[in-house]
Formats: C-alpha cells, structure tokens, sequence
C-alpha cells in the first residue's frame, strides 16, 4: 500500500499500516492540555534506544506540519523512536506549555539518548528548546536556521551542536550561521558544520536522515 502524507497524518490506522521493517506503535493526537501544541505523533519501536524530536519552522498554508513523522521511513532511523509535535507558531515552540509537553513526553518514552532537530525557524527556535532541555539531550541539530540573539549559549556546553545548512539556499544562506556557530563555540560547546549539496530551502529526508544518523551515533553521550 501506497500512502500519501495527508493519509498517514490523518489516520492513526494509515500510520500503523505505513510500510516499515521495525515493528512499533503510531499515535496522532491533539493534546487538549499542551497548547499551543496543535498535534503530537510519537512514534515508538518496541525497544527504542534513541529519541528524536523534531521541530518543524513556519509552514505554507498546504504543508503538513508533522512531515517530520516520515523520518520513520528512512532506513537509516529504523529502531529510533520519535517524537514530532505541530505547532501554530515556530516562535513558540519554547513556550511553557509547548516545553511542558515535549517533557511529558520524554518522561513517558524514557530513552536511552534523545536528539533535538529542527528545520528553517523550528530550528531558529530550537535554540531555546535546546537550551531549556540541555542536560537531557545527547545533540541537537539546527538545520537551515541561524541562532536567534538572547540564546544562552553556556548552557549547550555540554550538548554536541551540528549546524546544516542547503547549500542553494538563498533564504537562508550557509553563511547565516557563521555568528551563531562562533558564539557557540566560543561558550565552548562542541560545534560542527554540514553542508547539504545540491539542496535550497528544502527538507528532502532521504538526504537529511542518513547524515543525521552518522553524526547522532558518532557523537551522541
């Protein structure tokens, strides 16, 4: 069976059906108590090791907000648990109650490491979820999203950084995260750079996964 994305995205039964060689459990809820959290997916192998949450940036009027759930697909994920909120507004992703249930969450999959990525402003943002969440992270990975100013770069000492960029990308040029990686590492965290060839301002996950998974279990603690 072939899905599309707004299938999985709207049916719990479609994402328990989406082809993959780990076995594992789907859910897709609207939590009423995590505003302003719209949706959560969480995708959980049997026995998950590691977790990645993944933050989406502002989204065109057609986009799914949890794409990020397809990572699932990737082989290079298989047997990582995931965890992929939705979100009105990207700038609120540090949110009390947005934190309040990402935490939740964490508490209720209790991984072994957990990884923060995001994309475009959900990893602008992520700067500061990185930051809230700093001593349970194992890495966090900003991709095409600089550091916003008033981040408190100290408390990611201890979480290895991975800053992408695409390298066609004119919105957000790979030279937008220059300032961000210097502060950075300047506070002494572990810093390193990647650039996807050949890719704009665009999330093509059979590019991003491979690379991502190499750098997680490379650096991860």
């Amino acid at each position: 069976m072939t899905l599309t994305r707004r299938a999985l995205l709207t049916s719990s039964a479609a994402l328990a059906l989406c082809p993959t060689a780990h076995a594992g459990r789907y859910a897709l809820r609207r939590p009423e108590a995590a505003a302003p959290l719209t949706a959560l997916v969480t995708w959980a192998p049997k026995r998950p090791g590691d977790l990645v949450i993944a933050l989406h940036g502002h989204q065109s009027a057609d986009a799914e907000p949890t794409w990020f759930a397809w990572l699932r697909t990737q082989p290079s994920f298989a047997g990582k648990a995931l965890l992929v909120p939705a979100i009105g507004d990207p700038a609120a992703w540090a949110s009390p109650g947005a934190l309040a249930a990402i935490t939740a969450q964490l508490d209720a999959l209790a991984p072994t490491r957990t990884f923060l990525i995001g994309f475009s402003s959900g990893a602008t943002f992520g700067f500061q979820v990185a930051a809230a969440l700093a001593d349970r992270l194992s890495g966090f990975a900003p991709i095409a999203g600089p550091m916003p100013h008033g981040v408190d770069a100290a408390k990611l000492a201890g979480v290895p950084v991975l800053m992408a960029c695409m390298e066609l990308d004119t919105g957000v040029p790979c030279g937008a995260l220059d300032e961000g990686a210097a502060t950075l590492a300047a506070a002494g965290v572990a810093v390193e750079r990647h650039t996807f060839k050949g890719v704009g301002h665009e999330c093509p996950l059979d590019v991003v996964a491979p690379a991502l998974s190499t750098w997680m279990d490379r650096v991860g603690r």
